[in-house]
């Protein structure tokens, strides 16, 4: 297997190519028979962007044999958008669009300026079951409001064709928002009639109208995340939520019914009963973070303020009484702290007491990887 590398900058004459649309049109190969994997490159060395909306198709790739849309980490953002590096934005319509499977988005900043009709920046459509695609380490950003659905950062479709898994991990993901229009959100999948998957690790959503969108056959996987002021957190219609999910943190006025789910950090019965408390005496309540939600035998749900004693949690809704079946999720209720670059977030926040290790190491998981969106390894 070897690799193909190429070059896309719109201020450099030197590159191969100085838009992504002609390298993608100009590169098209079959990748799987001649054993390649291509590598694009794109950087911009005095700040220009690269406009328009790019669709990558009549290409035929693999597992191994894939393509990589990628800016090299010595020519990347730190975290925070950056008007001086490689930006591909459009006003309408989307900025990628793969009708082919497996590819990767690695580390660009992706910016939707306009409103028009079905404009996700990253759109993965029908392109067969059994695949692939990735969306590592970008900032995607939206500007000014929008009016239609499926207007989002990235949207993976379920139709007939049928991608069977998108991957998100690292990303940096705000400002969609609507001024009309159901589905404006963060991330979405779904919405056809085949299964997709959806696998969500240490992403960042704020300022959207819905952080996670999943509709018709899908299941979603999400694990170390972070979604503060979101309309809503979680839509989903006959989705499913993965038992794996968890370690997650929102802001959010959803229910907590929406939001308690999946992975669990304790489970136990309570020896006692007083107003606002989750109390057994049986102990090991000490490691349970604030913010973590809890839930009775039945149907009613609480988050954590205080932890009393090893023996006793406060909470913000009384839901105990003596003897009864308690679950604590890893999923967390709260607001982490951002440090800012100029006008624009994000980088958590050296001293936040909410998030900073209170992930779980994914290094050994399903798409496991350790490197964070700095390039820094870091399996917590």
């Amino acid at each position: 297997m070897s690799l193909v590398t190429v070059t896309v900058d719109p201020d450099d004459g030197g590159a191969d190519y100085a838009d992504l649309d002609t390298a993608e049109s100009t590169e098209q190969t079959n990748l799987d028979s001649a054993n390649d994997y291509m590598e694009i490159e794109c950087t911009a060395i005095s700040g220009g962007d690269d406009d328009g909306l790019v669709t990558f198709d009549g290409w035929t790739t693999s597992a191994t044999d894939y393509i990589e849309i990628i800016t090299p980490q010595a020519s990347r953002h730190e975290g925070s958008w950056d008007d001086g590096l490689y930006t591909i934005k459009n006003s309408s319509g989307g900025c990628i669009k793969s009708a082919e499977p497996w590819v990767h988005i690695t580390g660009l900043q992706i910016q939707v300026t306009g409103s028009g009709n079905f404009s996700p920046a990253v759109y993965f459509s029908e392109t067969g079951s059994s695949t692939t695609c990735y969306l590592d380490s970008c900032i995607i950003k939206g500007s000014g409001t929008f009016s239609y659905d499926y207007s989002c950062a990235a949207y993976v479709d379920s139709g007939s064709g049928a991608i069977s898994t998108m991957v998100c991990r690292n990303n940096i993901i705000y400002d969609f928002v609507q001024n009309s229009g159901e589905f404006i959100c963060g991330l979405q999948a779904g919405d056809g009639t085949n299964t997709s998957h959806m696998y969500l690790y240490n992403n960042t959503i704020q300022n959207c109208d819905y952080g996670v969108a999943i509709f018709d056959n899908t299941n979603l996987y999400w694990r170390n995340n972070i979604a503060v002021d979101c309309a809503n957190t979680v839509y989903y219609s006959t989705g499913t939520i993965g038992s794996a999910s968890g370690y997650n943190i929102t802001d959010s006025n959803d229910p907590a019914s929406l939001l308690a789910h999946g992975s669990t950090r304790k489970t136990g019965t309570t020896t006692g009963a007083s107003t606002n408390k989750l109390i057994d005496s049986g102990g090991g309540l000490s490691a349970i973070p604030i913010g973590a939600f809890v839930k009775d035998s039945g149907t009613n749900y609480a988050a954590v303020t205080a932890i009393d004693s090893d023996q006793q949690l406060s909470i913000d809704t009384d839901i105990f009484s003596d003897t009864e079946a308690y679950t604590i999720y890893s999923n967390m209720e709260g607001e982490p702290t951002f440090e800012n670059k100029g006008s624009d977030i994000f980088l958590l926040g050296s001293t936040d007491t909410l998030a900073m290790e209170n992930g779980e190491d994914l290094s050994a998981v399903t798409h496991g990887f350790s490197n964070d969106i700095l390039g820094v390894t870091r399996p917590k």
